[in-house]
Formats: structure tokens, sequence, C-alpha cells
């Protein structure tokens, strides 16, 4: 069961970033999220280049053409947010949604957890997202 949640929520990822790239014409996470001029009552995202952060606020919240983020949407923030529930799926087997962002062009797999946390490896040199953990 664990593992049939785990295809299903790396579909998620995978499905959301692919979905930004359209988009946008840039992989998530490749520029920060950070510099937007939001809507009255929004938040703003604070995510630098290459990091969860900005990962995380440009698949879960609504974005301009330039991947600048905010909590909430108006002609200029009309992309996304590209996950439902504006969070990320946890792997079902660390119970962790954090994410290790690679830009080396390598994931670095291995049987353990993902720096020790579990979890998502997202990388934005290769733009590939995968599950924390291997050899299920």
């Amino acid at each position: 069961m664990k593992l049939a949640a785990l295809d299903h929520n790396l579909a998620l990822m995978r499905n959301a970033i692919v979905r930004y790239k359209t988009e946008h014409r840039r992989w998530p996470g490749k520029r920060t999220s950070m510099g937007a001029t939001c809507p009255r009552g929004s938040c703003a995202g604070t995510g630098l280049v290459n990091s969860e952060q900005a990962l995380v606020d440009q698949l879960t919240r609504f974005t301009d053409a330039n991947g600048r983020s905010c909590t909430t949407d108006d002609a200029t923030f009309r992309n996304g947010p590209y996950l439902r529930d504006q969070t990320l799926p946890e792997n079902p087997f660390s119970g962790s949604d954090s994410v290790v962002i690679s830009t080396t062009g390598e994931l670095g797999l291995s049987s353990s957890r993902v720096d020790g946390r579990g979890g998502w490896k997202y990388d934005v040199g290769n733009r590939r997202a995968h599950r924390g953990r291997c050899g299920l």
C-alpha cells in the first residue's frame, strides 16, 4: 500500500513540475519566488534561486510569468497553484514532505533517507524529482 501511495505522490510531484514548466518555460526552483508585489492581503514567496522554498512556493502558490509567487491570484499572478492541497505530498515511507535540492545534475540516491530528513530529491539541473528512498 505504501508503494502505491509513493508512486501516486511522485506522479503528483512530477506532473506539477511539468505543468509549471509548460506555463513558465523554465523549471520550478530555477528562479527566485521572491520580489513579488502581491495583491492586498496576500503574502509573497520567500524562496531564493535553487532552494527548497522557491520550489515549494512555485508549486503551491499563484505565480507570475517570472516565477514570483503570492498566496492569492490576480491578473499578474494567474498561474498555478500546481498542487491541489497547496502543500507538497509526503513520501509515505518517511512521512516527510521535505525536498533536498541538487544543482549538480546528480541526485546521489542511496538506500538511506535524503539528507537525514526523508521526503524528496529534486534536481534543478536535470529537472528530475525522485523519492528520497531507493531499494524499497
